[in-house]
């Protein structure tokens, strides 16, 4: 008795190429990792990065006056996480802070606050806000009229007695008519150079990696480090002529100045350009294939837009997270370009965050030079 074959249905080869394609993916580590770990983390950053609540503002106060009333105005004004208050001797040094980007607001507390109020009259406090994020501006604005509101009486003994009301005199630097698109085309070239820069070199070198062309390349005398410096060059030319393009078109279109010392920011744009160039290489080194790149690409981006300060300001973030931040070449670039093209800034106010880039790209450069050399082994 011959036993009859079963046979298998029309959906067979269907099934067995699932099963193939899922073997394949649980098998490749880095595919793995991109599944299940990447969206875990990025919803992790998503959730503590993109805070929309205002707090932790940075605000610098004048007190001119010098008295236990305007001393318990200002201690109040810092006594939640809303506001993060330090001092300043005079106006002059509270302004460079603001011009600096390192706060928000400037409270001046004028002579006189306190006799004022206790004489029943009213007390003028001069605010000064930073317009170039026009979102954190109307915050800050916000919370302070309604902390000045508040304050219509003064411990005297065991009973509060009533004074005078606050009236602020709110002045906006840097945007006076809070246009978002000042605020936001700096940020968008930040995230537009990656698209052009890192994913590009990231996925050319992959594609020659899997056509082999770049085995041929590593053959010849050149070693790694010129080998990666003359993948680098040409679309570091691509990035700073789409830099020159974002800001003519933000310019006519969307009325973004074009001021400040524009070599500075050339030479911010060099240091980011390089930050973005090396990352692409690193990645193009650890991948086998262009979907690989492409995913390790994207897991870079959406961290770095989200810790970068372009949406949701870095004040408003959890305490640890901000420290994060600083290895972020986003954030540094974004910090450059409002500077400079809002406020105006000297290569002195922005010379930290240029070091910072630099420092990131050799870096990167260096690590991947060091894996392209462990690749080729």
């Amino acid at each position: 008795m011959t036993r009859v074959p079963r046979t298998r249905g029309p959906w067979w080869p269907l099934l067995a190429l699932i099963r193939k394609e899922l073997i394949q993916a649980l098998r490749d580590r880095q595919m793995l990792f991109m599944i299940v770990a990447a969206p875990m983390i990025q919803i992790v950053l998503f959730g503590y990065a993109a805070q929309l609540e205002f707090k932790h503002a940075d605000t610098v106060v004048v007190d001119e006056d010098r008295t236990a009333d305007s001393r318990a105005f200002i201690e109040g004004l810092g006594a939640d996480d809303t506001f993060r208050v330090r001092w300043a001797d005079d106006v002059p040094a509270a302004v460079d802070v603001l011009r600096h980007g390192d706060a928000t607001v400037v409270l001046i507390v004028p002579h006189g606050f306190a006799s004022d109020r206790a004489a029943g009259g009213d007390a003028a406090v001069q605010v000064l806000y930073d317009g170039s994020d026009p979102t954190l501006g109307v915050s800050a604005a916000s919370a302070i009229e309604a902390y000045a509101a508040s304050q219509t009486r003064i411990p005297v003994g065991l009973a509060p007695i009533p004074v005078g009301q606050i009236i602020l005199e709110p002045r906006l630097l840097y945007n006076p008519g809070l246009d978002s698109r000042r605020f936001f085309v700096p940020g968008t070239a930040a995230s537009l150079l990656v698209v052009v820069t890192m994913l590009v070199t990231a996925m050319g070198l992959a594609r020659e990696r899997e056509v082999g062309t770049l085995e041929q390349l590593l053959v010849t005398p050149m070693g790694p480090m010129t080998l990666m410096l003359g993948k680098m060059v040409p679309y570091a030319l691509f990035g700073l002529l789409d830099e020159i393009l974002i800001l003519v078109i933000g310019n006519l279109v969307f009325d973004v100045p074009i001021q400040g010392d524009l070599a500075v920011l050339a030479l911010g744009t060099a240091g980011y350009l390089g930050c973005t160039l090396a990352l692409g290489l690193l990645i193009a080194a650890s991948a086998r294939t262009q979907q690989q790149a492409f995913m390790g690409g994207f897991f870079f981006m959406m961290p770095a837009i989200l810790l970068s300060g372009f949406m949701t300001p870095i004040e408003a973030m959890p305490s640890w997270l901000q420290p994060i931040t600083i290895v972020n070449p986003m954030r540094h670039f974004v910090e450059i370009s409002r500077s400079i093209l809002l406020r105006d800034a000297s290569f002195t106010d922005v010379a930290p965050h240029v070091a910072w880039l630099y420092g990131i790209a050799v870096t990167l450069l260096v690590t991947a030079a060091l894996r392209f050399r462990r690749t080729v082994a």
